[in-house]
């Protein structure tokens, strides 16, 4: 459900909601292969910082799951990206379906030691030689944050760490388990959550004749204490406008 998770996280800074944040690094498509990044003398005063809390993702989680709907993925055996399924196409469609809860987990974001954790709470079902596998567990999963100053972009990348299943006999556990893997990696990673020019400043500075021109160089993440603050290094240039 890669639009619901563009979104959810796209609220944090662009003014919109990512529909989700779903989405083992086995499977998963990495992302960009980008430098560590650095702070350069004086960029102190270039940095804008942003603050979200807890709260404010789980009440967006708990919009979703009430006014637009549970996140639902075909289960795909080979090697290709799962289909986002709209409706049942049979008795046993071979699908996850993301829930609020869970028999032992509720689906829900925790900021803490540096990380974006995401259990998840899951039910669903498998066809295997006409036989239907009705399944329900949990997944825990962290969501990592990294700006690619080339692109501009802001992405993401959701990593499964972990899949209990229940409900199920333990001979077709590990079958369960990379196929839920796989359904929540592939659709997802990487994630285009943010583009820099959202957030670029162009602001007129009439008496001067010109306009103070501002790009994203750099969107670094810290979580902690129950917060994810967004720290948005800014390049200013000025640009005069042009004599008539």
């Amino acid at each position: 459900m890669r639009y619901a998770l563009v979104l959810l996280l796209g609220a944090l800074v662009g003014g919109a909601l990512v529909y989700f944040l779903l989405a083992n690094a086995l499977y998963a498509r990495k992302l960009p292969d980008l430098p560590p990044p650095h702070l350069d003398e004086g960029e102190d005063s270039t940095v804008a910082h942003i603050t979200f809390d807890e709260r404010f993702f789980n009440s967006a989680l708990e919009t979703i799951f009430k006014e637009i709907g549970a996140p639902t993925f075909r289960l795909a055996a080979n090697g290709s990206a799962p289909q986002l399924i709209g409706v049942q196409d049979s008795a046993c469609p071979s699908q996850i379906t993301i829930m609020p809860e869970g028999t032992n987990t509720r689906t829900f974001v925790r900021l803490t030691d540096g990380k974006i954790a995401v259990p998840l709470a899951f039910v669903g079902n498998y066809n295997v030689f006409g036989r239907c596998l009705n399944f329900r567990g949990s997944a825990q999963t962290d969501f990592q944050l990294r700006f690619d100053p080339t692109r501009q972009i802001l992405y993401g990348q959701l990593n499964v760490e972990g899949v209990s299943p229940e409900g199920i006999s333990p001979a077709f556990a590990g079958l369960i388990t990379l196929l839920v893997q796989r359904a929540l990696n592939e659709r997802v990673n990487p994630i285009a959550i943010l583009h820099g020019e959202q957030l670029a400043l162009d602001l007129p500075v009439q008496a001067a004749g010109g306009s103070l021109r501002a790009r994203v160089k750099d969107i670094r993440a810290e979580t902690g204490d129950g917060t994810l603050r967004l720290n948005i290094v800014y390049d200013f240039n000025g640009h005069r406008s042009p004599v008539k």
